[in-house]
This record gives C-alpha cells, structure tokens and sequence, in this order.
C-alpha cells in the first residue's frame, strides 16, 4: 500500500471518529469544538501539507508560480495534477477537513440559535457528503427560521 492509501485511510478513521461523536452529541464543547473543529483538522492538515511536499512535481524551467497557475487556474491543469496519486489524496484530505470545519461550525452555531437536532443532523449528514452543500442548506434553513443573523447576546466564535 502507497503513502497516499495509507494517509487517505487514516484520514477516513479520524473524520468517522470525529463526526459520529460529532452527530451524536452536538452540544458537547470538546467534541464540536477541539474534536472536530481543532485537533482533528490540524492533524489532517498536517498530512495534506506532508503530501503537497512530498508529490508536488516542479517543472525545472517553470518558476514555482507559473505552475501553481498552471495547475490551479485551469481545469486541465487540475485534471493533470490530480493523475499523481499524492496529489489526489492531497486534494480529499482538503475537503474533509473544510467539511469537517464546516460541520462544527454549523453545529457549534446550530446550538446557539435552537436548531431542532433532526434538522441539524440532516445538515450535518449533507456536510459530511458534500460540504458545500450541507452548508449552504444549513444556512437556507436558518434563513427560513429568520435565524441567519447572529443569535442576540450570543456573540458567535
């Protein structure tokens, strides 16, 4: 099994074990806050920047810039860059872990403004799958609840 298999595994055991406790007890600081929204993250980003360096194939006429422009602002360039296996696990671990920022943060935020849990588990389910969306419905639905602008008295973190 390669590096990227190996990280991509222990990355998928830390987000389980960060969003089920997560989904289960919502109100719980240590767990919507340093779980899944601190200690978690940081060690996910630590892999994510281990692969970054160890897969990042630098062309040597091409300045460093040249190819993160290259690579980044094209969708050929991504398709490319994501053929390298490190890369490739580079790039999930980076949505994980803004999925798994994301679910605390609509859990932490949830909590203040009365979310009935039933919603909140929907929208955590739909960040877990797809963060963008699980977020965006998260904030279609407080918006609906007239809850979108921060909770009084409450100041969010």
């Amino acid at each position: 099994m390669s590096i990227p298999e190996v990280l991509f595994n222990v990355t998928m055991v830390l987000v389980a074990l960060a969003w089920i406790p997560l989904c289960i007890a919502p109100g719980k600081r240590a767990i919507n806050w340093w779980l899944a929204g601190v200690v978690v993250p940081i060690v996910i980003a630590i892999m994510f920047t281990y692969l970054l360096m160890a897969y990042w194939d630098q062309p040597a006429n091409q300045s460093f810039f040249a190819t993160c422009a290259s690579r980044f602002f094209t969708l050929g360039g991504i398709g490319g860059m994501l053929q390298n296996d490190g890369l490739l696990a580079a790039t999930w671990l980076d949505n994980l872990t803004m999925g798994m920022v994301g679910g605390a943060w609509i859990t932490r935020r949830a909590q203040r403004t009365g979310l009935p849990f039933p919603a909140l588990l929907f929208c955590q389910l739909v960040t877990l799958a797809m963060s963008t969306l699980g977020v965006a419905l998260y904030l279609v639905i407080e918006a609906t609840r007239g809850k979108l602008s921060e909770p009084e008295g409450q100041p969010l973190a």
